[in-house]
């Protein structure tokens, strides 16, 4: 056989080759629920349904159309090369035709045809479907194999899911390719869900020294002042001590009633959540039972805090401007190197806005890290360096640092 007869043919088989691996990877990955959509006006998203209802046609059609082109392409290059080398065109064969098959036939063809999954398994579709046809016998017998395969282990059917697990999904976050479809505000959406479910009630809420709350015995009217002077519709209402919540008054139920009415047989029951509830659970729950907030307890049954359906959902979208957002801002951009911070804003927060890398320990906040580094509560004024930044205490009281100022770009020696 001529060379050009020989090249033809193993082209031909690595065209093939690829169209079969990349296929089965369009059909797998495509999105079924737009397919469903199309079905009814498109003979194509019809047979692309088809062949993911029914995988062991798919399996069997792709296998088989790959392992014929394979087959073909190798013989061809077998034989022409040990006409021209003898005994030694075996091994140049396997050397030329493994990395031609492995590249150009599977791995190349399968990265493009899964980038764009569903357009391009419309375009196959009907050409899987008309080769499985062609390849009836063998395609029988194959999917035949496959299913009795997975019966004897313990399985009825052959499930094909367009879907990856946990860990792959992390693997291509963490990749550095620029050849990934995902836009880097999609990975931090993705990042930000897996943080979702692997967070507790304890790491979302406001704990209890932030929480403004009332006695028991207070009256309409102090609600009410309190309700104008915040800005809240709801308060956390203790008895006899902050960490003995019961329940929640809501503004529209102080609406024409007498200043002097004891606020008491107003409250409202909310749930009691441990703080080492996952919050995935809890935002269902509270779905499920109309409640827009719970009061976080520890393992004793004191209350260390309140959660609010928003600080749940924040936690994902970023920053929901509501209620409890009645503070300064979180961030105010001074000048290009100067940033006026709140001290509770969380470290991850001010890293991604700052674009700085403060550690994230055994604390939560900006307040935490400083906390930690300067080993004591600072006051109003004073100056702490870290790295290249300059940090100045704007705002504290005895008990917590509030607002703080960051310069970066601060020429420093050392942490003190």
């Amino acid at each position: 056989m001529s060379l050009g007869y020989t090249l033809a043919i193993i082209l031909f088989c690595l065209i093939a080759q690829g169209f079969f691996s990349g296929s089965e990877i369009a059909i797998i990955a495509s999105d079924k629920d737009r397919l469903k959509v199309n079905a009814g006006r498109s003979k194509a998203a019809k047979f692309a349904l088809k062949l993911l209802e029914n995988p062991q046609i798919l399996l069997a059609t792709t296998l088989t159309g790959t392992n014929l082109a394979v087959i073909t392409s190798t013989v061809t290059a077998t034989g022409f090369l040990i006409d021209r080398f003898g005994e030694y065109g075996e091994v140049i064969t396997f050397l030329i035709m493994s990395p031609l098959l492995l590249i150009f036939g599977e791995i190349i063809p399968k990265s493009i045809f899964q980038q764009k999954a569903t357009k391009i398994a419309l375009k196959v579709a009907y050409i899987l479907w008309l080769a499985s046809r062609i390849l009836f016998p063998i395609v029988f017998l194959t999917s035949r194999t496959i299913r009795l395969f997975f019966r004897l282990f313990g399985s009825n059917e052959v499930s094909l899911s367009p879907f990856i697990k946990r860990e792959e999904l992390k693997l291509i976050l963490d990749s550095t390719s620029t050849e990934s479809d995902l836009r880097d505000k999609e990975k931090r959406l993705i990042n930000k869900i897996f943080k979702f479910t692997e967070s507790t009630v304890h790491d979302v809420m406001v704990s209890l020294v932030n929480i403004t709350a009332m006695n028991d015995r207070s009256t309409v009217g102090e609600a009410v002042d309190i309700i104008n002077e915040k800005g809240f519709s709801r308060i956390p209402i203790y008895r006899d001590r902050i960490d003995n919540m019961f329940g929640i008054i809501h503004s529209f139920d102080l609406l024409g009633l007498s200043r002097d009415r004891s606020i008491r047989d107003l409250v409202r029951k909310v749930p009691f959540v441990p703080k080492y509830k996952r919050i995935d659970e809890l935002l269902i729950s509270l779905q499920k039972s109309g409640n827009a907030m719970a009061i976080v307890v520890d393992e004793y049954g004191g209350t260390v805090g309140i959660i609010t359906v928003e600080d749940i959902l924040e936690q994902i979208v970023g920053e929901i401007t509501d209620e409890y957002d009645h503070m300064e801002e979180w961030i105010r951009k001074l000048d290009e190197k100067k940033f006026l911070v709140n001290a509770r804003t969380e470290i991850e927060h001010v890293n991604e806005n700052l674009g700085i890398s403060l550690p994230k320990e055994d604390y939560e906040t900006l307040s935490g890290f400083l906390l930690k580094k300067m080993g004591r509560i600072p006051t109003e004024g004073e100056v702490f360096r870290y790295q290249n930044m300059k940090i100045t205490i704007k705002k504290a009281s005895p008990k917590s640092i509030e607002m703080v100022e960051i310069e970066k770009d601060f020429v420093s020696h050392e942490i003190y």
